[in-house]
């Protein structure tokens, strides 16, 4: 590497590092962190029993093993608690900026080959490297699977140009042809055949062991038999290359169709060959296939055809390509989801300005094909790497999200320097990329203290996109949880009020069955520290779990939780003998609530039912064993329904765990002296 390529590497880091530096100051947030990182034991020991689950689990998002080891090599180095607090996060988020910083200087090396200037592929990596748009991919710790899957892709693609430069020109088809022809065909078909899943609660694929060796000898004999067809290359810059690429695709799947955008670059560079290309479609195809049987597996993640229409999803890609570029030239109001409307159509003006658009962009680019063919190239490039993202095969409830722009960027920051540098001095045109650069690093700052918290993101994010039911619904958790940890009580009212707010407002923009059930519990809590108005939130809450319970019967979903809410609505209400109906209704579909069952038990004594109320509260303790509370409701429980020497032995149960516990001692003398 010369010592302008050292020089210019070293100020990407630098830049990079300051850009992003607010991210490694953020905690996690309850984006998917909470759900993937929290709670979940699997990823944090190096064990082969952690390293088979990592290969095996699609939990909470695409097939993503490498990512999973990541997170545990993360996790060995700076371990991860069981809270969002960014002192835990610190590692996590460190990883992300270096790789990204990683990743700058690699679109600078793949701009150095194909630009040719140092200060063009400079300019070309810093405005891929300090754009807003990067935030979410950077100072999100569930996106590693971006900027880890991007380094390796980009290396791929840097060993196929080296490999490139050795090869000789492709003869006339011959066996070799067939044979890497055969190889691609049989490896994902051989995968795919023996693979079941993903099932059980972790959401684990099964792979057959004869499965997964037949393709890596397919795909091995692919890329043997690409080799034998081209005379003199140097074979170990391919056979790189293609490992290089599945190891991209293990950290994520979205760049499977590297294959095609090989194609577009051995046109501009001079020499066309397809045999080259089979390991990568193999491979591609293989990522594409697991990565849409994880997602299919996820609850309600895919959209059906009849929910989602083809004309539809066409709809939705063509206004995809428009707002990436339309993004990257303005990065203003970014957030995290992007909600995708209940219909999607023509009437709406933004979707038939970006089929406008799209249309007239296919039409320019076949017109200027041949007298502008780089910018042509990048266009296609663009579109190649942005498609698996646009909605065509929907999954999830984002029309478009910022973290998708983090690949399909890079021709555009090559197109865009190329293009400053065609039409200025090199000089001048160095000094306005590297502004623009500096502009745009100012800006990433800005965006990464939005990620500094879950409050700080949906904060911002309500402000902007006010009518977001997820944003509104995430804003609320976030209040309500705050509320349970804090325990001054002035505040923790003030907390809750807001989570109500939120919540209202995002029952008003969707019925969520989930968000109804919060909400009704946040009523609940709110009855407690206000008696003033207690009745009429306990009220507030009965009916927001029977519209729970309303939108979970027409969703054909579980109807557990709001029978459990309503019945502790009814209870707090004073109307035990309906809460006992509701609360038995939940314990038919879930029978180890341990609330359910302790619920059912302060129910059933208030209507003097004092057995049945001991057996609940038994019920309730196995299942929390070390809840003082409980055990005291079951003594006191037994004590009225006369069983004396059950009711001694759980009072002195409690007084072993809480020495000193008033009620119990009281119960012991009384029990005493009978």
């Amino acid at each position: 590497m010369s010592a302008k390529s050292l020089v210019a590497c070293a100020l990407l880091v630098a830049g990079t590092l300051w850009a992003f530096a607010p991210a490694l100051e953020a905690g996690l947030v309850n984006w998917d962190d909470a759900t993937l990182l929290l709670g979940n034991p699997h990823f944090r020991a190096l064990g082969a029993d952690n390293m088979a689950w990592c290969f095996a689990t699609n939990h909470a998002g695409p097939y993503q093993p490498l990512t999973w080891l990541s997170y545990a090599l993360d996790h060995a180095l700076w371990p991860l608690g069981e809270s969002l607090d960014a002192a835990q996060a610190y590692g996590f988020h460190r990883t992300n900026v270096l790789l990204h910083a990683l990743n700058a200087c690699a679109v600078f090396a793949l701009a150095r080959r194909l630009l040719g200037g140092h200060a063009v592929a400079f300019v070309a990596a810093l405005v891929f490297a300090l754009h807003p748009l990067r935030v979410e991919s950077v100072a999100w710790v569930t996106e590693r699977r971006d900027v880890l899957y991007t380094g390796l892709l980009l290396a791929s693609v840097l060993a196929w140009l080296r490999w490139r430069e050795t090869r000789g020109e492709a003869p006339r088809p011959r066996a070799p042809v067939l044979v890497a022809a055969i190889g691609a065909c049989v490896a994902p078909v051989a995968l795919l055949a023996s693979t079941r899943g993903p099932a059980g609660e972790w959401l684990q694929f099964e792979f057959d062991p004869w499965g997964v060796l037949a393709a890596s000898l397919a795909l091995g004999a692919c890329v043997v038999a690409s080799l034998r067809a081209f005379p003199g290359s140097r074979g170990r810059w391919l056979a790189l290359s293609v490992v290089l690429f599945v190891l991209s695709l293990l950290a994520k799947a979205s760049g499977m169709t590297l294959a095609f955008a090989l194609v577009g670059l051995d046109q501009l560079l001079g020499r066309r060959s397809w045999v080259d290309k089979l390991p990568y479609l193999a491979a591609g195809v293989m990522a594409g296939a697991l990565a849409y049987m994880g997602q299919a597996a996820q609850p309600q993640a895919i959209a059906s055809w009849s929910e989602h229409t083809p004309v539809e999803r066409v709809l939705q890609a063509c206004y995809g390509l428009v707002f990436y570029v339309r993004a990257s030239l303005w990065p203003s109001k970014l957030v995290p989801i992007h909600e995708i409307p209940s219909e999607i159509s023509l009437v709406e003006p933004r979707f038939a300005l970006a089929a406008a658009l799209v249309v007239l962009a296919c039409c320019l680019t076949v017109a200027l094909r041949k007298r502008f063919p780089r910018a042509v190239l990048a266009v296609a490039l663009y579109a190649l790497l942005v498609g698996p993202m646009l909605g065509l095969a929907q999954c999830g409830p984002q029309l478009v999200a910022d973290r998708y722009s983090y690949v399909p960027a890079i021709p555009l920051a090559l197109l865009g320097a190329a293009g400053l540098f065609r039409m200025l001095e090199p000089r001048n045109a160095l000094f306005c990329g590297s502004l623009a650069g500096l502009g745009l690093g100012l800006l990433a700052r800005e965006q990464c203290h939005v990620w500094r918290d879950s409050e700080a993101l949906w904060s911002w994010t309500v402000s902007v996109a006010p009518r977001s039911a997820i944003a509104q619904t995430a804003l609320a958790e976030t209040h309500k949880e705050r509320a349970f940890a804090t325990q001054d009580a002035s505040a923790r009212r003030e907390l809750f009020e807001r989570a109500s707010a939120s919540y209202e407002l995002a029952l008003e923009l969707e019925t969520s069955p989930r968000t109804a059930c919060n909400a009704a519990v946040v009523q609940l809590e709110l009855a407690q520290l206000d008696a003033a108005s207690a009745d009429a939130r306990r009220a507030r809450a009965l009916e927001l779990a029977r519209l729970a319970l309303v939108a979970s019967e027409r969703a054909n979903s579980s109807t557990s939780q709001p029978r459990l809410v309503a019945g502790l609505a009814l209870y707090h209400m004073g109307r035990a003998g309906e809460a006992v109906t509701e609360l038995q209704l939940h314990l038919d579909l879930e029978a180890e609530s341990a609330v359910g069952w302790s619920h059912l038990g302060l129910a059933l004594a208030e209507l003097g039912r004092t057995r049945d109320a001991a057996s609940a509260f038994a019920r309730a303790v196995a299942l929390r064993p070390d809840d003082i509370a409980l055990r005291w409701q079951w003594a006191r429980a037994l004590e009225r329904s006369g069983e004396a020497d059950a009711a001694r032995e759980a009072a002195r149960e409690v007084l072993r765990r809480a020495p000193g516990h008033a009620g119990a001692t009281d119960a012991l003398q009384r029990l005493g002296s009978r």
